[in-house]
Order: structure tokens, then sequence, then C-alpha cells
């Protein structure tokens, strides 16, 4: 099934964005030589074998992913920051007295 589905993006004319190119023949590889990969279902392979083909396009959305993932907690950061530490109440101001302990 798989490598009749490859073969028939292979045969497809050279323009053909769904063409499999030498590049995307490359990508196929690198997951086909990923451990356990033959252990996946028929259809699991397919649809990885279909990121591996939109190589680029998965990429992308792994960096979007990534990036929203690093904002939110960057963003969280901020708002710990804002809750926890009032410059207004804090008095840098220290007298000795302050100091001492009785």
């Amino acid at each position: 099934m798989l490598k009749h589905k490859l073969y028939q993006r292979a045969v497809l004319p050279k323009r053909h964005l769904a063409r499999l190119t030498t590049d995307k023949l490359q990508k196929i590889k690198w997951l086909l030589k990923r451990n356990y990969f033959n252990d996946l279902g028929k259809e699991d392979q397919w649809e990885m074998l279909q990121q591996a083909l939109d190589y680029r396009g998965t990429l992308e959305n792994t960096w979007d992913l990534d990036i929203e993932r690093r904002l939110k907690r960057m963003s969280q950061g901020e708002l710990i920051l804002k809750f926890t530490f009032n410059p207004d109440s804090y008095n840098n101001d220290l007298n000795s007295t302050d100091l001492m302990m009785n």
C-alpha cells in the first residue's frame, strides 16, 4: 500500500507539487530509519510519510507551536512578577533598628 502510494507520487509530472522529489525521498528515508516506525499501523505510517513529504510545513508548524509555548511561558512569568512584586510597597531604606534582632 505505502510503496504503491509513493510510486504514484513518483510518476507525477515534473512540475506537480505532490511529485516525489529527491529531496522528499531523503526525508522519507530518515523516517523509515526511525526505531519502531515499522511497528505502526499502515494508516499511521502513511500519515507520518505525508508529514515527511511536507517537511517544510511540518517544521514550520513545530516552530509555531514552540514559539507560542515560549511566549505563553514568558507571559506567565511576567504575570507572576506583576502579582508578587509591587515597587510602590517596597522600602529600600533600612535603619539600624530593622537590622537588630530582639
